[in-house]
């Protein structure tokens, strides 16, 4: 049976603190056809270094990093 793709769209601002349990649990799933894309919204703490790091390491994790500030809305749209 082949698996159809699940793809996470992941918005983080500023979200360090917390971020690398939701990575885990995320990741943790068991299901077969996993990936995750992850777009930082040009936070100011470690966020988007977390991100990058773990998109290096991890083949199902595509990071990427707005240049400025685009908003909620407009990072959510971006990661779709």
């Amino acid at each position: 049976m082949e698996y159809p793709l699940i793809s996470i769209a992941l918005c983080t601002y500023n979200g360090e603190r917390f971020l690398q349990q939701q990575l885990d649990s995320l990741l943790a799933q068991d299901y077969p056809r996993l990936g995750l894309i992850a777009v930082d919204d040009a936070s100011t703490d470690g966020t988007a270094r977390i991100l990058l790091d773990l998109a290096a390491r991890d083949g199902r994790v595509k990071a990427y990093v707005n240049p400025a500030n685009l908003g909620f809305a407009r990072n959510f749209e971006r990661a779709l």
